[in-house]
């Protein structure tokens, strides 16, 4: 009795037995059945995955509330549940594989989704490139009144064409001096 807080303590009726103060306590606690079953679907219908996640906790995190919903006489098919994991991965990395998935005759299980996902996961980190676009000042050539008017300059020079301080251009991403076509 003395662990309960006041307000638990409060709304809990004074019985004569410990089985009837027990039992008391219990009705108060008493989740409904179909109302948690809703809240996990909705959560595992809505669950996304981010790419800075770990994969196979994502996966798991999910299986994790298929589990929930099975011990609430609410069981998520296998092959639903596949699917609900490639709908929560982006669409815009995880889409080649998905179609690969749905274009096989083979179903997997899911700790062949686990293990594949984690491994195109892994590549897709691996793959990431970090793209620099190089930005040149203009040059101002001057005319035979001194320097060109901003109405004369002709703003689509690509930047081979514009000259080039002693060193080529100065990387802003490395900071450091090169002609760009020795980086690419």
């Amino acid at each position: 009795m003395k662990t309960l807080s006041d307000t638990v303590r409060g709304a809990i009726p004074e019985k004569a037995l410990a089985s009837e103060y027990l039992q008391s306590i219990a009705e108060k606690f008493t989740t409904n059945d179909k109302i948690e079953a809703s809240m996990l679907l909705d959560k595992l219908t809505s669950m996304k995955f981010s790419m800075n996640q770990n994969m196979r906790e994502h996966l798991m995190e999910m299986m994790n509330i298929q589990g929930q919903l099975a011990n609430l006489d609410m069981r998520v098919d296998e092959g639903f549940f596949i699917q609900l994991a490639f709908k929560s991965l982006p669409v815009l990395h995880f889409e080649s594989l998905k179609t690969t998935y749905n274009t096989q005759k083979d179903k997997w299980n899911l700790n062949e989704l686990i293990a594949v996902c984690v491994q195109e996961h892994e590549r897709l980190k691996k793959g990431k490139e970090v793209t620099v676009n190089l930005v040149a000042k203009p040059q101002w050539k001057k005319g035979k009144s001194g320097n060109q008017s901003k109405a004369n300059h002709h703003l689509h020079k690509k930047p081979e064409n514009l000259k080039k301080k002693k060193g080529g251009f100065k990387c802003f991403f490395l900071q450091e001096r090169g002609s760009h076509e020795e980086r690419l």
